[in-house]
């Protein structure tokens, strides 16, 4: 069908996306996502969505990203899941994209959000 493994589903996403963009919510889009499979996906929303668009890559290891996710109150994913996909975690390479350090604090981590979206 020419979409690739994940193709339905990253259409689905840009879809959805835009769809939230267009009746005026703000869209904060998380998760693995593999830039890789599909390199075009953010420039196919902000093709459409040209303003205040910002990408953040949390690099974090996978150690600390299991020792973060025990705290969370969700867990709707469980750890053996975690790190068969924790490979496909990785920067998108998009311009654009700020990388946060797993150093980065809390504090430090939403101060830079804070000052790349000019809150």
């Amino acid at each position: 069908n020419g979409v690739g493994k994940h193709g339905l589903e990253h259409e689905m996403c840009i879809n959805n996306i835009l769809i939230a963009l267009s009746k005026g919510f703000d869209v904060i889009f998380e998760g693995n996502y593999n830039a890789h499979e599909r390199p075009d996906f953010f420039n196919a929303v902000f093709k459409e969505h040209a303003d205040e668009n910002y990408i953040f890559y949390l690099e974090v290891s996978l150690d600390e990203t299991l020792k973060r996710h025990v705290s969370r109150i969700d867990q709707r994913i469980e750890p053996e899941k975690m790190k068969e996909l924790y490979e496909f975690a990785s920067p998108t390479g998009h311009h654009d994209e700020v990388i946060i350090a797993e150093r980065s604090s809390i504090n430090q981590t939403v101060g830079k959000i804070i000052n790349t979206a000019g809150l």
